[in-house]
């Protein structure tokens, strides 16, 4: 037991210790016997238990019990509750005295580290901007509430502890029904809003997000934030109005793209035929320098005409992608054949004879990819890799574990590196290419079209050695 009980002199000798003095203090009975009793009392507590004794003595103690240190033998000390009493003989005199010493460091221990514990909630929840609270459910009445209440509604949380309802006077009045009917729910959490007056005389929009803690089957107490976020809201108000005149602006834009490519489309395609047309019929006279020259031209017109309508097709299909008007055909897909077809269909029968060289790592599986996005992509990479190279591309169709990977590379002239952050930009070209024909268009619509078909394209590329452009689809 942890319960000392003893007896002593007047003069404060222990004349007797029962062994829980040995488990308090260390210290046996024989070698504690015979000694004074404040001799094991810590030097500072001294005082306290000379004058209680001295009361205890003359009868005159009061009803309170001091707590005081017993050192132990190893140095240390535990706190013990002192309980003495007048041991009187056979004349009913006093002739010593009797006690008990109880040991409550771990209650004291316990009742500090609880202190420390709130000083900690306290100096944490003192110190939110947030309004921070706490109330008995059962009572119906607030436990806590933090400095931020008085600091956002220039009151004193006081009349809240003796009525609860109290906080509803700086509630707007529309809200004040909801708030009370929200307020004495009892859910597990929740989270509402409603606005409130702050100090400065203006409404502000408050969201409060509470749970409940759960005591013997039933909620006992909640614990509750609550957080001005009328800044949060008029930002979003204006993202909304900016996000509507943004969704305008795209109506107009698409509308004057599809408008204008349909104005530009059909004199192009009459340019078009009509180069044909002057094509065949000098086709057809003997060749001299002026049909040289007249071919040379319409060569030059048709070039840019071609040029001309690519751009209008890409801006297009841009135009699509941002209004989510492409539609994805998902479907299994012999990848390896549908490589060879885009080459037949695009790549063969070159006039300076190259020819994409294709090789297959892995064992080939099927994928689940969209044919006509899959080729438009494969179709661009590939022009890219001849047109900025003389060499014969290559294309790499890796199967793992893990991916299904296509690299198409080339030897050419590749991209500078302040370029490639820029590189699948819309209308951006690189800095060496200026001499090239091309909309700057094409590697921004790969980039998209992969990413529908839910894959990933990424580019690695040294200057003046080449490039490799790289689709994964992850398994």
């Amino acid at each position: 037991m942890k319960e000392v009980v003893f007896q002593a002199s007047l003069d404060g000798n222990c004349l007797f210790l029962n062994p829980a003095w040995e488990t308090i203090t260390g210290y046996s009975v024989a070698e504690s016997q015979g000694r004074q009793l404040l001799d094991f009392v810590r030097e500072d507590d001294r005082p306290c238990i000379q004058t209680y004794l001295e009361q205890v003595k003359t009868g005159k103690q009061s009803s309170d019990h001091p707590v005081i240190r017993l050192s132990h033998k190893m140095g240390s000390f535990r706190f013990v509750e002192i309980f003495v009493w007048q041991t009187l003989n056979k004349h009913q005199q006093v002739n010593g005295l009797s006690g008990t010493l109880i040991d409550i460091t771990d209650r004291r221990q316990a009742e500090a580290a609880l202190r420390e514990s709130e000083e900690r909630f306290r100096q944490i929840a003192d110190n939110m901007e947030e309004m921070f609270w706490i109330r008995d459910l059962r009572e119906r009445k607030f436990l806590y509430i933090n400095s931020a209440y008085e600091a956002f509604s220039g009151l004193s949380p006081q009349p809240l502890f003796s009525d609860e309802n109290a906080f509803l006077d700086f509630v707007f009045e529309p809200d004040r029904d909801t708030v009370l009917r929200v307020f004495q729910e009892v859910e597990q959490s929740l989270s509402y809003q409603f606005r409130a007056r702050h100090r400065d005389g203006s409404w502000r929009w408050l969201r409060v997000r509470a749970f409940s803690i759960q005591e013997g089957g039933s909620p006992s107490r909640r614990i509750g934030i609550s957080a001005d976020i009328t800044s949060i809201l008029e930002r979003e108000q204006i993202l909304e109005v900016s996000l509507k005149k943004e969704q305008e602006l795209n109506a107009l834009k698409s509308q004057f793209i599809a408008t204008a490519s349909h104005e530009f489309k059909t004199p192009l395609t009459a340019i078009s035929s009509s180069v044909e047309l002057v094509r065949y019929y000098l086709n057809r006279e003997p060749q001299t320098p002026f049909t040289a020259v007249l071919t040379k031209h319409l060569n030059a017109i048709s070039d840019r005409t071609t040029g001309l309508d690519e751009l209008i097709m890409d801006t297009l299909t841009l135009s699509k992608l941002d209004e989510g008007k492409i539609q994805v055909c998902f479907q299994e897909v012999d990848l390896v054949a549908l490589v060879e077809q885009v080459i037949v269909a695009n790549f063969t029968n070159r006039e300076d004879s190259r020819q994409v060289a294709v090789s297959v790592l892995g064992d080939p599986v099927w994928v689940t990819i969209d044919v006509k996005l899959m080729s438009h992509v494969l179709t661009n990479l590939l022009s890219n890799a001849f047109k900025f190279s003389s060499t014969n591309p290559g294309l790499v169709i890796e199967f793992s574990e893990h991916a299904v990977r296509l690299v198409v590379t080339d030897q050419g002239i590749g991209i500078p590196e302040k370029d490639r952050a820029y590189l699948f930009g819309k209308f951006f070209r690189a800095s060496n290419v200026h001499q090239i024909k091309g909309t700057g268009l094409g590697l921004a619509i790969c980039k998209e079209y992969v990413e529908l078909m839910q894959g990933y394209l990424g580019v690695d590329s040294t200057e003046g050695i080449g490039t490799m452009f790289t689709i994964t689809f992850e398994k």
